[in-house]
């Protein structure tokens, strides 16, 4: 497939199961690109693209770690809750 991303296309070879998901994944990008230039006023001259892609990397490797973070909460609340039912079956 072909890709646009950040003015430019890209050639991938990905599993045709993959193309939505790389299609919706390009829109993310190209959306955030759209939505700093918009955000900063940048119409081309002050910041280059690789400045605003620098930006909207940072945005999604921020976006992950959140994430990531939020699971892990979410695995630790599962042994704790986990921990809490062996013990009240100990206690009994």
């Amino acid at each position: 497939i072909e890709l646009y991303l950040a003015e430019k296309y890209y050639p991938l070879r990905i599993k045709r199961s993959k193309e939505e998901a790389y299609r919706k994944a390009a829109k993310l990008v190209n959306d955030a690109v759209t939505e700093y230039r918009n955000k900063f006023g940048i119409k081309g001259s002050d910041l280059d693209i690789k400045d605003i892609l620098a930006m909207v990397a940072c945005h999604f490797a921020f976006e992950k770690l959140e994430f990531e973070k939020s699971s892990d909460q979410n695995i630790l609340m599962e042994s704790i809750s986990k921990l809490d039912t062996e013990l009240e079956e100990i206690f009994k």
